[in-house]
């Protein structure tokens, strides 16, 4: 759901899946917040990369969603993750893969560092840059 309407651009499915996922999964950062993590950074960095103002413009709406209560609803660290996430930040693994999606380093390697991040954070925060890349090809009319 939360791919799918992020792609869409519709608001009400991406911020209902978000509410979903927060706090979702075991361990210090859960993997739904991983996810979250992923794709508000992706959205952020590069819709504004792409000029695609509707990335950009969901990136803000899901940011606001999730960082509402995750002080409540999550760990204390995964809660500080996602307050990053929703201002763009991210760690050089991150970055990393963000940048050989844009073609300015090589992406297989980049990759490979994420997914050795922790338990399953690699592979969850690799998931929701996909969903994130996704949905600024889509929103932007790339092909």
């Amino acid at each position: 759901m939360l791919a799918s309407s992020c792609a869409k651009g519709w608001l009400l499915g991406a911020v209902t899946a978000a509410e979903q996922l927060v706090g979702l999964g075991p361990g210090l950062t859960p993997s739904g917040d991983d996810v979250l993590a992923g794709l508000l950074v992706t959205l952020r960095r590069l819709g504004t990369a792409a000029a695609c103002e509707k990335a950009v413009w969901l990136a803000g709406w899901l940011a606001a969603t999730v960082t509402f209560d995750a002080r409540t609803r999550t760990t204390p660290i995964s809660a500080t993750l996602l307050h990053c996430a929703a201002r763009g930040e991210a760690s050089p693994e991150v970055t990393g893969v963000l940048r050989g999606v844009a073609g300015r380093q090589a992406l297989e390697p980049a990759l490979r560092r994420l997914h050795r991040l922790g338990h399953t954070s690699g592979a969850d925060l690799a998931q929701g840059i996909a969903i994130g890349v996704a949905a600024v090809r889509s929103l932007s009319g790339a092909r």
